[in-house]
């Protein structure tokens, strides 16, 4: 007898015994996990028998309670697992039966999707799914070979068995993959989209649901925001993402609170960090942890979704003012008043003529005058102080005070403010050509 004959009678004694074997498959008694309510398990039914997709379901249930057993505190819920059992169990026990299946295997593959997004909202990572499946594969060979040899198969049947499950599993698995995947990057778009949307209407002034901030944002919208703009130093114009992306980090390690990155761009990142709690910046730490590559302007600590808006626009202009002045970090709060003033460049080149007048020429004279009422400024206005730091001799101070009460017009105390923030001004509004007075 040739070969091709002895394969043909052996194809129908494996089916026979398959058929056997799942005929033989019970659920145990206990109460299953999921139940039979699924329209998989119910046209199931027809195909495989009752008693079956019972034991599908029941087997699904144990592998849930074992995997949820030896992971605790894992992210996904005993039901889902349970649900991912069934659709595997079933497409294994079709499989075995050899049923061209079509309408039972696009449920199948629905109920998969169905969890699938469920297990991407909670943030499960695709190797808890691929575990269950390993954990289900291994269950599974092992109750269909008890069963088979209990009915004592031939060998060729155990072998069908083993190789059939394989396949089946390896099948899901790659299915499972490739849709994880693309709802992964469907989930991602989307979330992104919304996180966007709420940002911009937070920016924009519009009211916002407070329950959609904490669903999408994941903060809650009454809590104290920080926002900071991250851009490439003088000496780094084109700073790569990966030097902004370690800054950031710099930064969250530093306040001790998750930051959450709201704009990336190739040259700058934008983002904030929120808190129940007040999240202060020292400017000197916060340099020494980010580097020489970056400069960072803070906006000052705020509250609310119309602090969200505030702190947002202050880091903004923050960020521009600490590139004019070359500072490796500005906080909007430290420096408000130059912030503002710099905001407009050609007034406030006005503001620094009109208040300094001579004392904006860039020449020698004009630099060491300003440099002295910088340093008396710095000394609270105590002319021996300021001498002793300028490394000169008391009269000399007092003479380059003199000369530069002149040169204002008034004395030094009389517009205070407005002198001070002339001066702040000074280096970025940039200066006119050299004049000697």
């Amino acid at each position: 007898m040739g070969h091709d004959a002895v394969r043909h009678r052996k194809v129908p004694l494996l089916r026979e015994e398959i058929a056997v074997v799942i005929a033989a498959l019970v659920p145990r008694g206990t109460e299953p996990v999921t139940g039979l309510a699924s329209a998989a398990c119910r046209h199931g039914e027809t195909i495989l028998g009752a008693n079956a997709v019972a034991w599908a379901v029941q087997v699904a249930g144990d592998l849930a309670a074992r995997a949820q057993a030896e992971r605790p505190g894992g992210a996904v819920p005993v039901h889902d697992i349970a649900v991912q059992g069934e659709v595997l169990v079933l497409q294994i026990l079709s499989t075995l039966a050899a049923t061209d299946d079509v309408g039972g295997s696009v449920d199948m593959a629905a109920i998969a999707e169905e969890q699938i997004r469920a297990l991407i909202a909670v943030g499960a990572p695709f190797e808890r799914v691929a575990e269950t499946i390993r954990i289900a594969h291994e269950v599974v060979v092992r109750e269909l070979l008890g069963v088979a040899i209990a009915r004592e198969v031939s060998a060729a049947t155990l072998t069908a068995i083993t190789v059939s499950v394989a396949r089946a599993t390896d099948e899901v698995l790659a299915s499972l993959a490739k849709r994880y995947v693309q709802e992964a990057e469907r989930f991602s778009s989307s979330v992104q989209h919304a996180r966007h949307e709420l940002i911009d209407a937070l920016l924009d002034g519009r009211p916002v649901d407070e329950h959609a901030v904490a669903r999408i944002l994941r903060v809650s919208i009454d809590n104290y925001h920080r926002s900071f703009v991250i851009s490439g130093s003088p000496s780094y114009p084109h700073v790569d993402v990966r030097s902004l992306r370690r800054a950031a980090d710099a930064i969250k390690n530093r306040l001790g609170a998750r930051t959450i990155v709201v704009r990336e761009n190739p040259n700058s990142l934008w983002a904030w960090v929120s808190a129940d709690r007040r999240l202060p910046a020292d400017e000197s730490v916060v340099a020494a942890s980010i580097g020489d590559e970056v400069r960072v302007g803070f906006g000052s600590m705020q509250s609310k979704a119309a602090g969200f808006r505030r702190t947002h626009m202050e880091a903004e202009a923050a960020a521009r003012y600490g590139h004019s002045t070359a500072a490796p970090v500005v906080d909007y709060a430290r420096h408000t008043l130059p912030v503002l003033l710099s905001a407009d460049t050609e007034r406030a080149r006005w503001f620094v003529e009109s208040e300094l007048g001579e004392l904006a020429a860039q020449n020698p004279r004009s630099r060491e005058l300003v440099a002295t009422l910088r340093c008396y400024f710095d000394s609270k206005l105590r002319i021996a102080v300021a001498a002793e730091r300028l490394h000169v001799h008391r009269n000399t101070a007092i003479h380059r005070l003199a000369a530069l009460e002149t040169i204002l017009g008034h004395p030094v105390t009389e517009r205070l403010a407005e002198v001070q923030a002339a001066l702040s001004l000074l280096d970025i509004i940039g200066n006119p050509p050299d004049e000697t007075p």
